[in-house]
């Protein structure tokens, strides 16, 4: 709140000093004389004294604006992307084959995202939907160890194994510690100790650190910072809408929204 009032402040400010600029240049191409500016200033600061809903009418306009110009941004560079993202060789892929994809449905996540917990079922059961494709792009932003487990996450490459695995690691509370994430693995049929030797080996390492920074800088172009974000896209690129923080409605509606379009 403090930081509205604060922006509305500095828009009263800038509201003011444009009025006024305008109407000692209106019709002159000369600036007011002193007198002059003084009567304007006065009659803008007692409109907006009397009128401060305007402020904040002229700054909630401008953030819509901006708003709306970050959004169609993001989804130029989507749809630039969509190859990419429809692949899925920057993370991990449930439901159906690109040859019969209606809809793309990619999810920026962290495993130690409490919002990106809740939406596992949602994710899960949108995958089971014929010519639903899910893509789950690793984004580890909110602690160190969540680069960690996602290096280890971005290791399984069986895909019935990995299902069992990311449900496995969303269902630990708190901090994945090394003994959380060897149950996790050993839940989803794994070894720990494959799983250790990938975190640890360098040679193991460096492709699946590659994949994340893909996963990094495609984030970044689209404006993304924080987890979950949801992609929904029809594979032409017609139907492109992106999503931040777990929604489920809106989520839902623009799977169908995309299988229309």
């Amino acid at each position: 709140m403090t930081s509205r009032i604060l922006f509305a402040a500095a828009g009263a400010t800038f509201i003011a000093a444009l009025a006024a600029s305008n109407l000692m240049t209106a019709g002159s191409a000369t600036a007011a004389p002193p007198a002059d500016r003084e009567e304007i200033e006065t009659i803008v600061r007692e409109y907006l004294l009397e009128h401060p809903e305007v402020i904040f009418e002229a700054v909630e306009r401008y953030s819509a604006r901006e708003s709306e110009r970050a959004r169609a941004i993001a989804e130029g560079e989507i749809r630039n992307t969509l190859p990419t993202l429809l692949s899925g060789d920057t993370g991990h892929v449930m439901g159906a084959d690109v040859a019969d994809t209606e809809v793309l449905v990619v999810e920026f996540y962290d495993y130690h995202c409490s919002f990106c917990r809740n939406a596992v079922d949602m994710v899960m059961d949108l995958s089971e939907q014929k010519g639903v494709r899910v893509v789950l792009q690793e984004l580890p932003v909110i602690t160190q160890r969540s680069q960690e487990v996602a290096i280890a996450s971005l290791s399984v490459t069986d895909p019935a194994a990995f299902k069992k695995f990311h449900r496995a690691l969303f269902d630990i509370s708190g901090p994945i510690t090394d003994q959380a994430l060897a149950s996790a693995a050993r839940k989803a049929g794994l070894k720990p100790a494959d799983l250790q030797n990938t975190m640890t080996d360098k040679a193991l390492r460096q492709p699946l650190e590659q994949k994340l920074n893909l996963s990094f800088d495609m984030a970044a172009s689209f404006g993304i910072d924080g987890t979950p974000a949801f992609i929904i896209a029809s594979p032409d690129g017609k139907f492109v809408r992106l999503i931040s923080g777990m929604d489920e409605y809106a989520i839902k509606q623009a799977v169908d929204d995309a299988k229309r379009s």
